[in-house]
């Protein structure tokens, strides 16, 4: 029967082990953030920081390509309203504009591609990151599945088992039990 207890205290023993490096693992993969009970992983901020720069720049270009768009549609409404005059005046900077959308667009397909390149780089880190996290938990469960059920000491605990029901069969006797309670309690005499 000690000997269970020892078994016992053993599995107890390794799962608690199991349980601390899984904290120090989380709290070095999700270090608590600024005084607070919270915990962020050690990459959050600088691939949110990546992926706002990335897009900052294909947001700057759709940007100008946006204004030089209304700036063509002022000048093109203007056009319509004006005299003649005015008119090959405004064609003139009709032309240049409508250049500078084509450059303008030219750059925004290439911050797109960029973007998307980016992007897909800093998304695959993200999930190499998950993935570590995803591992780490799936490690710490088997290990310690493995230490609670572990079949290590099964011959131990087999012998245990087979100790309890050899002395429950000879210790134990119903009749010699219900004789005892009947005796104490007056039943016979």
């Amino acid at each position: 029967m000690p000997y269970h207890a020892e078994l016992i205290k053993v599995r107890v023993k390794n799962i608690e082990e199991i349980i601390v490096t899984y904290r120090t693992q989380v709290e070095q993969m999700y270090p608590r953030t600024h005084f607070s009970f919270t915990h962020k992983h050690h990459r959050t901020d600088v691939m949110r920081n990546l992926f706002k720069a990335a897009y900052a720049l294909l947001s700057d270009s759709l940007n100008k390509l946006e204004q030089l768009r209304q700036k063509k549609k002022e000048i093109e409404i203007a056009q319509e309203d004006d005299d003649s005059q005015y008119q090959a005046e405004q064609q003139e900077t009709l032309e240049i504009i409508t250049e500078k959308i084509e450059r303008a667009q030219k750059v925004y397909n290439q911050e797109k591609e960029t973007y998307r390149k980016r992007a897909k780089q800093y998304y695959e880190d993200c999930q190499r990151f998950e993935k570590e996290r995803l591992d780490l938990i799936q490690e710490t469960l088997l290990k310690f599945i493995k230490a609670a059920f572990s079949f290590e000491s099964v011959t131990e605990q087999r012998q245990i088992y087979e100790d309890l029901v050899s002395m429950l069969k000879i210790q134990q006797n119903s009749l010699v039990d219900l004789n005892f309670w009947a005796q104490n309690y007056g039943v016979y005499d």
